[in-house]
């Protein structure tokens, strides 16, 4: 519809250099090419315009039409006319839905001198508030269809919460249901590293196709995106992946073929303590979801912790049982100090959560084994 749009405007005032651009405000505020015609490979589609240092933005600002009849000598912009836009005379027309400005149109000529004249904005006004109805009607379509995946995958969710499923086999669940609600291509778990502070690790993750990631890999996270992310607890888009720069960033997102990315922190136990990231080639699902996200963060969340708080109880409720079981021989009418000591290191072996262990007594000048597990 952008390109249509685009086309018919040139036909009708006679011009043959155009843009059609989005306004993106979802994290730093920038127009997005949509369309182009014209002018070849200096603007292409999804190219990044910033939008403080483009005049389209006075469009926007001003909600009005732009008629610029020399750039050269205009005293709003008085700046050199760059050649790939055309002429020096040129219109910049905002994209108006019945809530906002989503975008501008912007229209040259790359021989004639004739100059543009508020006629021409007549003549393009009707053209583009049919096309901006269109355009909108057809995003409310999308995003309705979108929104209606969302209750049926929520209840799943919850549902997977409240099973039997626990440990990693609950996340796996968790995150398959999220790749229902946003299809990303990967989604990585990641947390702090407690013991060495600074570093994060890959605490699990999910991918549909392979990727050169593994779980437990660890990053260096000081003055990274990720950083960034869990310091400001804020939800971030990556529309390109490239733009990183940091080691560990390349790594994780540029080098794994995922144009762009979504971040959110993750607060486990009152604290920031990690992120969740998904990756896909179209930054734009990012968008839809991006109010969604810090919900699914949160699921995971509680999925973590849920998982940790159930690890920990199972790990009490052995010991007890170990402790019972001492306290049983110990008050035996045949009580076998070996038995005592065997039931003492399974306590040990448990609360430690070791692999191997052994316990030995003092026999004259000697030490001697007398009890010990997985050494030979």
């Amino acid at each position: 519809i952008l390109y249509i749009l685009l086309e018919r405007s040139l036909s009708l005032t006679g011009s043959d250099v155009g843009s059609v651009m989005i306004l993106e405000e979802a994290d730093t505020k920038k127009f997005i090419v949509m369309a182009t015609i014209g002018h070849g490979e200096h603007v292409q589609i999804d190219d990044e315009i910033d939008f403080e240092k483009s005049i389209a933005k006075y469009a926007v600002i001003n909600k009005s039409p732009l008629v610029v009849e020399d750039i050269e000598k205009d005293t709003r912009f008085g700046r050199a006319n760059l050649s790939y836009y055309g002429t020096k005379s040129f219109i910049c027309m905002p994209i108006k839905t019945s809530q906002a400005i989503v975008g501008v149109l912007t229209i040259s000529r790359r021989e004639s001198d004739r100059q543009y004249k508020l006629k021409d904005v007549e003549i393009l006004t009707p053209l583009l508030s049919n096309a901006a109805f269109t355009y909108e009607n057809i995003r409310l379509v999308r995003e309705n269809e979108q929104f209606a995946k969302y209750p049926k995958s929520v209840e799943k969710v919850f549902k997977v919460l409240n099973s039997s499923i626990q440990d990693r086999e609950l996340l796996a669940a968790i995150l398959t249901e999220l790749q229902n609600i946003v299809p990303f291509n990967y989604a990585l778990v990641m947390l702090e590293d407690a013991g060495k502070p600074g570093h994060i690790n890959i605490f699990d993750l999910f991918a549909t196709e392979p990727i050169n990631l593994n779980k437990g890999a660890q990053y260096a996270g000081v003055n990274t995106i990720m950083d960034k992310v869990m310091k400001q607890e804020t939800t971030m888009v990556i529309r390109d992946t490239s733009t990183l720069s940091g080691v560990a960033e390349k790594e994780l997102f540029t080098d794994q073929n995922c144009r762009s990315c979504i971040l959110s922190p993750l607060k486990i136990g009152g604290t920031v303590s990690g992120l969740i990231s998904l990756s896909a080639e179209n930054p734009d699902i990012f968008y839809e979801v991006f109010d969604l996200m810090p919900w699914m963060a949160n699921v995971l969340s509680f999925t973590i912790e849920r998982n940790r708080l159930l690890s920990a109880m199972a790990r009490r409720n052995q010991e007890l049982d170990t402790i019972r079981q001492i306290g049983g021989a110990l008050a035996s009418s045949t009580f076998d100090i070996n038995q005592v000591l065997n039931y003492t290191m399974d306590m040990i072996r448990v609360a430690m959560n070791t692999e191997a262990g052994s316990l030995m007594l003092i026999k004259g000048d000697e030490l001697e084994f007398a009890v010990a597990y997985n050494i030979e």
